[in-house]
């Protein structure tokens, strides 16, 4: 039995860039051999299994062979006689198919080593068209190493253009088309990454030429205001000038989670929010607040107030973090009204009218406190 680290921390390692997760391939040893030394099987169509300490993955050495259309379309086999350089033959990229043994030589049969020093993304072999969810992987990897000047292989490109044509994009499920979305939004440059499914026609494919990358590239300078790729997602979904039907189209195409689709749908019905509250009446700090369901429990008001306050920085409005604690007392404040700060006979229509009342008579008396010391002349 060999044991080699395989992949990303192999990459990762030699551009210098901090290792997050560790995968390792086994030659030489069967399903069972590896439970009987306490590894945890977790894969379902190949043995995947968990070290009993550290948790990290342990893969036997495999090959696949196309048996059907889309992602999960593979045959696999992963007996004793399966060698490394055949599994690292059915990787995508030759920058992914670098394995290190313990002793930290490296084994680089398809060049992986030399297109990092090129900084080209070049795929292992033309089985690369087999998996339409590599498309999407080698754009996540474009944005992901931007920052080093990676380019991607003109063939590689020619390859994502084939299995656009041949419709395979349209097997993989949303839930997994967001995965790489969601990880190119945590990278530096994730207008990279629609930049690139655009250059291979998949954005086209996906949507049916109805959204255009033109509205999709992420705004200049967004990845520098927030490191937090939901409040990227939102505000870059806000500012998006789509319609309604395009919205509609694109978070369900790509899976988006319908928590940020909604925060980002709340952002463009109160662009109030990256301004500070003085600038409004009582009456409309309250709306705005119970509009954002800020008098319930959770933090729901305060992770929009954050995307509010990166959308405004994105606009060019000062003073953001100032306005955005503002936001945040002033919803503390009417918060603490409830049922037992108004008469005890109302009930109904009645109660719920004494209660909003109340809570815009404490709005209006925290606007003209001497704490806030923001009026509505001064620059936001």
């Amino acid at each position: 039995m060999d044991i080699f680290l395989v992949g990303g921390a192999v990459r990762d390692s030699l551009l210098g860039i901090p290792i997050t997760e560790r995968d390792w391939v086994v030659v030489g040893a069967s399903a069972d051999q590896m439970r009987a030394l306490g590894y945890t099987q977790v894969g379902q169509d190949f043995p995947v299994f968990l070290h009993p300490q550290t948790k990290e993955e342990y893969a036997l050495a495999r090959t696949e062979r196309k048996r059907g259309s889309g992602h999960h379309g593979f045959e696999c086999r992963f007996d004793l006689s399966v060698t490394l350089e055949q599994d690292l033959a059915r990787r995508d990229l030759t920058i992914n198919a670098i394995a290190q043994d313990p002793d930290g030589q490296l084994i680089d049969p398809y060049g992986g080593q030399r297109d990092l020093n090129a900084r080209v993304l070049r795929h292992v072999t033309d089985a690369f068209s087999e998996d339409p969810l590599r498309v999407l992987r080698v754009a996540r990897f474009a944005a992901k190493l931007r920052p080093y000047d990676f380019t991607l292989d003109p063939s590689t490109l020619a390859l994502m253009r084939a299995i656009v044509a041949a419709g395979e994009l349209s097997t993989l499920p949303p839930e997994r088309l967001w995965r790489e979305c969601e990880k190119a939004f945590k990278t530096e440059a994730p207008g990279v990454f629609w930049q690139s499914l655009s250059e291979c026609d998949a954005i086209s494919a996906l949507t049916d030429g109805v959204i255009s990358v033109a509205w999709l590239a992420p705004l200049e300078g967004l990845t520098q205001l927030t490191d937090d790729y939901r409040q990227r997602v939102c505000v870059w979904l806000a500012e998006l000038e789509l319609g309604t039907e395009q919205q509609t189209l694109l978070a369900r195409t790509f899976g988006i989670p319908i928590t940020l689709t909604h925060r980002a749908a709340t952002l463009r019905q109160v662009p109030q929010l990256g301004r500070h509250p003085a600038d409004l009446s009582a009456s409309e700090v309250f709306r705005t607040i119970d509009h954002c369901r800020g008098f319930r429990q959770g933090d729901d008001f305060q992770l929009l107030v954050q995307a509010a306050t990166v959308q405004a920085q994105l606009q060019g409005i000062i003073q953001t973090q100032r306005n955005q604690q503002a936001w945040l007392t002033a919803a503390e404040c009417a918060k603490g009204i409830n049922r037992d700060a108004v008469p005890s006979e109302l009930t109904g229509p009645a109660l719920g009218d004494a209660i909003r009342l109340a809570r815009i008579a404490v709005i209006d008396q925290w606007l003209a406190s001497s704490e806030n010391d923001a009026g509505s002349s001064a620059p936001r």
